[in-house]
Order: structure tokens, then sequence, then C-alpha cells
């Protein structure tokens, strides 16, 4: 088992930026101090809670992500739409399933889930600009005389403006300097990143960027068996991803 490439595992809250915000400031004219309540709400017979069960009224979109708030989430999703969320989500490379064409996708709920890698390369648009580029492994193969046999294309897909992910990276800064990241805002140089923490306690991510690299982090049991209630996105992986 690959765990980089072949584990799909639910990522969480570290889909929210995904899922919800990034198509919202893209498509639909949301920015990073939209409004949003946050108040105990019924989704039909879907009724999501905030940690702790913790509510805190008008909310802009950045406290939102900083914080990891479950309502403000499911809300702009059902705003926006779940079809444009999973055309943003397909753009950038991570797998749907047809049962994933509902208001949970936006807390990371999925059939199958995410693989690091896919996470990885999910959020490297935020910080180059807005291209996504498919992840690969080899670059090019040459003979023994030096003659290239195989060079990888690298020309990428625009899946957001510039201004959409500088608005993003943005948001995800937040996150580490006052949100759920907090213990990445002494790693040394500029991060910009999410925590992502599932509620059956099977595993939990971080995906986040520097200047240089987009990566992801997953810490969990290849057998499914839970984590300790204390592990969280910001406990667990965020620690490991700073070491890294």
């Amino acid at each position: 088992l690959n765990r980089a490439t072949q584990l799909r595992r639910q990522p969480g809250s570290a889909l929210k930026p995904l899922a919800v915000y990034a198509p919202a400031i893209e498509s639909a004219g949301w920015t990073c101090a939209s409004v949003i309540l946050d108040a105990p709400t019924a989704f039909g017979t879907y009724k999501p809670r905030n940690a702790g069960n913790a509510y805190y009224g008008n909310v802009t979109v950045r406290t939102a992500l900083k914080n990891s708030l479950n309502i403000p989430a499911v809300k702009v999703l059902q705003a926006i739409g779940v079809q444009t969320a999973q055309r943003y989500l397909r753009s950038v490379g991570i797998e749907l399933d047809e049962r994933d064409a509902n208001l949970s996708l936006a807390l990371g709920s999925m059939t199958y889930g995410t693989s690091p890698v896919q996470m990885a390369a999910a959020y490297a648009p935020f910080a180059n600009g807005g291209t996504y580029y498919a992840p690969y492994f080899i670059e090019r193969i040459t003979d023994r005389d030096g003659n290239v046999i195989y060079e990888r294309e690298t020309t990428g897909t625009r899946v957001l403006s510039a201004q959409s992910a500088y608005l993003m990276t943005s948001l995800l800064k937040t996150v580490i300097s006052s949100g759920t990241g907090t213990r990445l805002s002494s790693v040394g140089t500029p991060v910009a990143g999410k925590t992502g923490t599932n509620s059956d306690q099977k595993g939990v991510f971080f995906a986040g960027m520097t200047g240089y690299y987009s990566s992801a982090l997953w810490v969990g049991h290849d057998n499914y068996k839970a984590l300790s209630s204390k592990s969280t996105g910001s406990r667990s992986a965020a620690p490991l991803w700073q070491s890294y």
C-alpha cells in the first residue's frame, strides 16, 4: 500500500477550501468579507453541527474558514450549488462518486475520500496563481547516451483566476496565523493551509503550502481503527507537517 497515492480517506475540513470557498470565490462572487449567519440550522433532514456546538452569529468567510465552522461552510455550498463544487473538485483532480452529490461534501464527507497526493496537488493552484498540474513522478527518461526518450509535458490547466488564488492563499494564511493551524505559525517560513479532522476519528489531514512546496499529510491506521479522541488535524497532523 502506497499511502501517498493509493490511500483514500475522508479529508474532513481540509476539503472546505476546495469544495466550498474556492468555487464560491471563483464562480459565485463571494469574497473574504462576505457574511454568513453561523447558527444551528437544519438542511432538510441533514443537521450538521459546529465542533463543540459553539455558534458565533454573523461571521465573515475569513472567520468561518480560519475557525473551521461547519454551518457556514454548508450554507455557502448550498448557495453556490453542489454541482459547482463538484466541477471545481474534479478540475483539481479530486475523484468523486455519484453519491457525493450532497451538502455533507462541504465538510469533507465522501464515499471513498482522497489521497494525500491528490490533496497536495489540489492545493497547489492557490499558491501558484491558479493553475492545476496533475501529479507525476517521472520528469524525463534518457538513454545511456543522454538522448531524451521521454519527457513529461508540464502544461497545466487554469482553474482559478490569479485574484481568486490570491484570496484563497490569504484565507489559508489566516488559518495559520490565528485559526486552527496556529501550531504552524512558528515554522520559520510563510505557510498557508488547512487542518482536517473526521468526526469518527479514523484519520486526520493537514494540507498546505509554503513558497516552494504544496504537501499534504495524513495520520491514521491502515485498519481504520479510531485515533484518540484528542487527535485532530491541528494536534496530530500539523506538528508532523511542521517537522517535514
